[in-house]
């Protein structure tokens, strides 16, 4: 195999990036790789570079030869990319039915066949269940690329039949060497808020206009006697699982600055006074019980669980009082 000169995706997967380069160029490419990792670090963009190395019939993502410019063209016969449907959560059985399907077929152009599931924890028990019998007696030439936000939930069946390849956030540094490329203003401030995940989404600046809005919010309903529900309809853009992960990350911010913490450490150094202000007469046991209740509510919407977003709003609000 040649050696694959390209650099990584981003600076802070060189090593996992190594790894994959390492197996490739040995001849012993695992089967299926478990990409582990929070979102917004780029594990999707890496499956895809591998997928595009996989497929190239010169083994390192030349861009010039038949295969790679079927990959362009976005019509390779020997990739398949298993998703939810627009607007769901869960992959269907049908869909990893289809991509054992596929994987089980004769190579068209490519060295390897290749299927990415995203995210894996979207695969149903039955959609797992499917998956397994084709881990256990893996095809050859194909590799499985299964990409996770929540690694832990899956089957340990599954899990253990994958090499696991974890991928650690960046760096603050990295982080806001990123966010200053791709123009985003106040860097430090988007890199704290995002937990150095610099490719959390394109929208990063309003939710940092909408986090600073519902600690506002708050304010608003402790100190000018405005109603919770007043403040849920100014932030109508704002869903269930938005609401539970700003307001953790004031609760957390919160804990902090009791623990004494300074603004570097804070994930909205700008809302420091309020946040100060608001859970002054909250105690740690309190701060640690709502954010135990952020925890299962998030665990309960990820279960499928619908939440009323107006209902789950104002209740958060109204434990900040």
């Amino acid at each position: 195999m040649v050696v694959n000169a390209n650099p990584a995706p981003f600076a802070w997967q060189e090593q996992s990036w190594a790894r994959v380069q390492s197996w490739l160029y040995k001849g012993n490419m695992p089967h299926a790789l478990l990409l582990a990792g929070s979102p917004g670090i780029g594990i999707s963009e890496f499956a895809m570079r591998v997928a595009r190395q996989l497929v190239c019939l010169e083994g390192v993502d030349c861009g010039n030869c038949r295969s790679c410019k079927l990959w362009d063209d976005g019509m390779h016969p020997d990739w398949f990319a298993a998703e939810p449907e627009e607007g769901k959560k869960q992959i269907k059985v049908d869909v990893i039915r289809e991509a054992i399907n596929h994987v089980g077929k004769t190579a068209h152009t490519a060295p390897y066949r290749v299927v990415m599931i995203h995210p894996a924890e979207g695969m149903n028990m039955a959609s797992a269940n499917a998956l397994l019998k084709t881990l256990e007696e893996p095809p050859g030439g194909v590799v499985f690329l299964l990409i996770s936000y929540q690694a832990g939930v899956l089957p340990a069946t599954i899990r253990s039949r994958c090499q696991h390849l974890g991928f650690a956030n960046p760096t603050k540094e990295q982080t806001i060497n990123a966010l200053t490329a791709a123009g985003v203003v106040q860097p430090g401030l988007a890199a704290a808020f995002s937990g150095n995940m610099p490719l959390i989404g394109n929208d990063l600046v309003d939710q940092l206009k909408n986090h600073a809005q519902i600690i506002q919010g708050i304010n608003w309903v402790r100190d000018l006697d405005v109603t919770p529900s007043y403040v849920v309809e100014k932030l109508p853009e704002v869903s269930a699982i938005e609401w539970l992960s700003h307001m953790q990350k004031i609760v957390m911010d919160a804990v902090r600055l009791k623990l004494g913490a300074e603004n570097n450490e804070l994930f909205y150094p700008d809302g420091k006074e309020s946040m100060e202000d608001i859970f002054n007469h909250k105690t740690l046991p309190n701060l640690f019980e709502f954010n135990d209740f952020i925890v299962e509510s998030m665990k309960s919407m990820q279960a499928g669980v619908n939440f009323n977003v107006t209902m789950l709003a104002e209740s958060l609000i109204l434990k900040c009082l």
